[in-house]
């Protein structure tokens, strides 16, 4: 049960992890 909580926050950080990626693409899209 306690391995639950750390499966959330493991793909909560993988979500927010992609969304750096795509927010960086978009910055560097918008620079050239």
């Amino acid at each position: 049960m306690a391995a639950l909580p750390a499966l959330q926050a493991l793909g909560l950080f993988e979500v927010l992890e992609v969304r750096n990626e795509g927010l960086r693409a978009l910055v560097e899209s918008s620079e050239v």
